[in-house]
C-alpha cells in the first residue's frame, strides 16, 4: 500500500506497507495483523515523515523489529509501534515493551501432585445444595416404591 490511507483492519502479509508520499504524515495504522512480511512490516521512504503505527500485531509478543526492539516484523525509523497487540488482531490487547518482557510465552503448569500428596478431605467448591437435592429425590423414590409394594401386598391378601 502506497501514498494516503488510515485505519484498515487487515492482515498485512508478503510486501508490508510502504510510505512513499509526503500526504501520510498523520495517518494511522491500527488493528492489523502485519506478519510473514519480507524485509519490512512497516516501512516509511520519506524523510520527516512519521505514521502511527501502534495497537498492531507484529508476528511476535516482543514486538516489530528493526527500529523496534522485538523480534517481529520489522518497521522503519519515525513510526510509532508501542503499544502493540499480545496476540493477533481481533482478539490481541494492546500491550508495551515493558510488558512484553514481563510476560511469559507460555502459560505456567502446575506440578502434577504424585499419589502421596492426593488430598484426603473433601475438594473445595462441592455444591452441597445438589448433593441435598439428590439425597432428597432418592428418599422420595425410595417411599414411592415402598408404598406400592405395601398396596400390592395388601391388595393380594
Amino acid at each position: 500500500m502506497e501514498g494516503y490511507w488510515s485505519k484498515f483492519k487487515e492482515q498485512v502479509q508478503a510486501r508490508g506497507v510502504k510510505i512513499e508520499s509526503k500526504n501520510s504524515e498523520g495517518n494511522r495504522i491500527s488493528w492489523n495483523n502485519i506478519e510473514s512480511n519480507g524485509d519490512w512490516g512497516v516501512e516509511i521512504k520519506v524523510v520527516g515523515v512519521g505514521v502511527d503505527a501502534t495497537l498492531n500485531w507484529w508476528g511476535d509478543l516482543s514486538g516489530p523489529s528493526g527500529a523496534g526492539s522485538g523480534k517481529g516484523d520489522a518497521v522503519s525509523t519515525n513510526v510509532i509501534y508501542s503499544p502493540w497487540l499480545d496476540v493477533p488482531y481481533p482478539e490481541g490487547k494492546p500491550i508495551s515493551r515493558i510488558e512484553a518482557k514481563e510476560k511469559p510465552t507460555q502459560p505456567p503448569t502446575a506440578p502434577t501432585p504424585s499419589p502421596e500428596q492426593a488430598p484426603t478431605s473433601v475438594p473445595e467448591g462441592i455444591n452441597w445444595w445438589l448433593v441435598i437435592g439428590i439425597v432428597a429425590g432418592l428418599a422420595i423414590v425410595g417411599l414411592a416404591i415402598f408404598f406400592f409394594i405395601r398396596r400390592r401386598r395388601r391388595r393380594a391378601a
